[in-house]
């Protein structure tokens, strides 16, 4: 009996394992049959490099091509190579996920077969099948590659890279031991595992993969108590909402022109897009615009003054940094700074009324404006202060003069200006055809970009660069398909160029914008304010240096009479207060840059005292004194060459005469040769002692005539000392002249026993009387 069920056991044991056997047959053919029926129906179509076109976010970088932002449709997600992986991420991936990736042909079947009706009822089997596809595709590497690009991580991110940036702000080659193991285990379940939902499971996961890697020999026990000791650090997203906002907006706009593409294409493409943006200055900009203390009250409804900004680089165009408003609060939204044109006032002036005329018309900034009240078919310009006459080129546009602007602009032309201007990239409309141009007076105005686009050409010797925030793309596997090439365009001499930025020197020194003056940090600038009624509608301040071109604009999105600034509020108040901070911040502990001038201009000292009484630019002399001199720049050739005959040693006058009056009087007679000159006429007697009788003066070639009616009965010797009434020198006295001046009532001479002046005075009149010696 125990042998029978000794044997039937054994029957029983080979029948279960005959079982089992035919059970194995029966799934695997099961699964080959799966396998066949979805590779003949929904895996037909199925192409393995699809997953190598999936979309990717629009990722953007700034000048030092650090990551700053990006811009995706449903999925964030930016692909990157496996060497940009860190090492610690793969390894981390290959210990929780497959051990024997490396080994196994596509598919763990050990794994697979521990799990089978969990696998076919989780849909496994299709993944056995893609794994088995790929790699008759790809290699091992480029799999990984593809799977690190491409698996979800939770928040949004898809993606290695895309998720290294949404947790801890840093590029996936950055991430850490610890990091790369808590990315790792968020893919167990985004839901479950992310630690922005529950820190406490997302450290337990991390630590069990880290475990893992440690017992695989990935890792180090040391490596592993110090990764399980580092504190999970979230960077805080909701802080970078918004950040470099108008800026990135502008640049997808640039994006689009330059591709051709639309915003729902790009958004898909995976483009790395490199900017021009400054990021440290964008941000001291974007805290400028946050402290309402550069700013005017706001309105009585509490509707905000508006403001925008923008800095490029003098050199190329590119744009270090803009604002188009006082908050970013809505994506592609209005940016002032671009799209948004205003009244440009006064800022206009260098570029539409002063460029032409010192360019085309040899002005400069000794030439003398006439600024007094005019009319030219009834257009009236006013000034804010009383009419000061005849002034400099340089004090006008300094002080920003009205009237010598529309001057100038009816000199030279209308259209010439308009011209000019053009050439610098600032637009008009078609009604923009009279002389309010001149002080800003457009029909549409001009963008805070443009302006600061047609300054380039002052900061940068003459030639214009276009405002620019690209200089590359390149595609998702790295091809360059976009490089800015900065074309410089010559728009006016580099004489021109650095005329009106020395006139603008003065602007910031003693003029408008003396707001913006700085301690060894040289700028140059104009302000602009466009008058309504009783206040101010916009103003302006452009600024620059040899680095950089500045512009800000001020104002209300719509004025009225709720809504406009005061008329205290000027392009050198609040604007210029600005651009004080944003150049302090740039040249912080450091000179900052100055312009040197070009072989084509040349210094000249004028006489001061000639170009305000007469209009000539006549050259300073050695005697004459600082305070009378005006130092200007000219074009070298157009530099003046006449000296001034004002500050000279004056000049001996000629035909000096004594003789006797009708009334037996000593009577002077000479020619004058300096109108300005003062003759003084001294007197000597006959002891030898001298004495000034008269101060004369006389028209420049004139006869001055003089009667000493205080010489009495003598012999007397006369000389004329000329003198400068504005220098202590004196020219050289003329030769002594005698004469004699008889006895009113004479005595009647006693034959020889008389006398002569003979015998009173041996020697005289007989041209041996010593030179007198001049005085001062």
């Amino acid at each position: 009996m125990a042998l029978n069920r000794k044997k039937i056991k054994r029957i029983f044991g080979l029948g279960m394992k005959i079982a089992a056997v035919i059970v194995l047959l029966c799934v695997a053919g099961g699964i080959i049959f799966f396998i066949r029926l979805i590779d003949t129906t929904k895996w037909k179509d199925f192409d393995p490099g699809k997953l190598e076109n999936l979309a990717q976010t629009l990722v953007f970088y700034d000048k030092d091509g650090n990551a700053v932002g990006g811009m995706h449709s449903s999925q964030n997600r930016t692909n990157i190579s496996l060497s940009e992986m860190p090492d610690s991420v793969q390894k981390a991936l290959i210990a929780t996920e497959d051990t024997r990736f490396y080994s196994h042909h596509g598919v763990d079947l050990k794994r697979i077969a521990g799990a089978l009706w969990a696998d076919l009822r989780g849909g496994k089997l299709q993944e056995a099948r893609l794994a088995i596809q790929l790699e008759r595709v790809y290699s091992k590497d480029q799999i990984l590659e593809m799977y690190l690009n491409t698996v979800y991580f939770g928040k949004g991110a898809y993606g290695i890279e895309a998720a290294a940036e949404t947790y801890f702000g840093i590029p996936a080659k950055e991430l850490s031991v610890a990091q790369s193991a808590l990315l790792v285990g968020i893919l167990k379940g985004p839901g479950i595992y992310a630690p922005h939902i529950n820190m406490d499971k997302s450290v337990a996961r991390r630590d069990l993969i880290l475990g893992l890697m440690k017992n695989q020999g990935y890792i180090d026990q040391q490596q592993l108590d110090a990764a399980k000791k580092e504190k999970v650090v979230l960077v805080d997203n909701t802080d970078k909402k918004g950040q470099y906002g108008f800026y990135l907006d502008a640049a997808v706009q640039e994006v689009e022109a330059i591709t051709k593409q639309p915003y729902e294409e790009l958004v898909s493409a995976g483009y790395r897009v490199y900017t021009a943006l400054d990021t440290g200055l964008q941000q001291q900009l974007d805290s400028i615009m946050a402290n309402a203390k550069n700013f005017p009250p706001d309105a009585k409804d509490g509707t905000p003054v508006q403001s925008a900004s923008i800095v490029v680089d003098s050199r190329t165009g590119a744009v270090r940094a803009v604002v188009g408003g006082r908050a970013y609060t809505t994506k592609f939204g209005l940016n002032r700074a671009t799209s948004s044109r205003r009244q440009p006032g006064s800022a206009i002036k260098p570029i539409l009324d002063y460029g032409v005329a010192i360019d085309r018309f040899g002005y400069t900034g000794a030439t003398m404006l006439e600024d007094n009240p005019v009319n030219y078919g009834g257009y009236e310009p006013q000034d804010l202060g009383t009419p000061q006459g005849w002034v400099t080129l340089r004090y006008a546009l300094s002080k920003s003069l009205n009237i010598p602007a529309v001057r100038i602009l009816h000199d030279v032309g209308l259209e010439s200006g308009k011209d000019f201007a053009g050439k610098l990239g600032i637009p008009f409309a078609d009604g923009d055809n009279n002389l309010s141009l001149a002080l800003g007076g457009f029909t549409q105005g001009v963008t805070p970009m443009e302006l600061a686009g047609a300054y380039t050409a002052y900061a940068n010797g003459g030639r214009l660069s276009r405002p620019a925030f690209i200089t590359r793309i390149d595609d998702p596997d790295g091809n360059t398909i976009y490089q800015a090439n900065p074309v410089s365009t010559v728009v006016m001499s580099d004489a021109t160029a650095f005329l009106m930025t020395d006139i603008l020197k003065s602007t910031v020194q003693s003029g408008t914008a003396t707001a913006l003056k700085l301690d060894k940090i040289p700028v140059y600038a104009k302000t602009g304010t466009a008058g309504w009624n009783k206040g101010n509608r916009d103003v302006w301040i452009a600024s620059y240096n040899p680095e950089f071109v500045m512009v800000t604009w001020m104002g209300f999105d719509k004025t009225d009479a709720s809504h406009v600034l005061s008329s205290k509020v000027t392009g050198g108040s609040y604007p210029a207060q600005i651009h004080k901070a944003l150049y302090s911040y740039l040249y912080k502990g450091k000179e900052g840059p100055k312009f040197d001038p070009p072989p084509s201009v040349a210094l000249i000292a004028l006489d001061k005292l000639a170009l305000t009484t007469t209009g000539q630019t006549l050259l300073a002399t050695e005697l004459t004194p600082e305070d009378q001199k005006l130092y200007e720049y000219f074009p070298a050739s157009q530099a003046p060459t006449v000296q001034s005959t004002y500050w000279q040693t004056p000049i001996t006058p000629s035909g000096f005469s004594v003789g006797l009056s009708a009334n037996s009087k000593p009577e002077i007679t000479f020619f004058a040769v300096q109108d300005y000159v003062r003759y003084d006429l001294y007197r000597i007697d006959g002891f030898g002692q001298t004495a000034k009788v008269a101060e004369l003066k006389g028209a420049a070639n004139s006869v001055v005539q003089y009667e000493d009616t205080t010489a009495t009965m003598g012999a007397w010797q006369y000389y004329i000392l000329p003198v400068h009434p504005d220098l202590n020198v004196t020219g050289s006295p003329t030769a002594t002249q005698s004469v004699i001046v008889p006895d009113p009532n004479p005595q009647p001479t006693q034959g020889n026993g008389g006398f002569s002046w003979e015998d009173l005075f041996p020697g005289f009149g007989r041209g041996n009387t010593p030179e007198p010696e001049p005085t001062g």
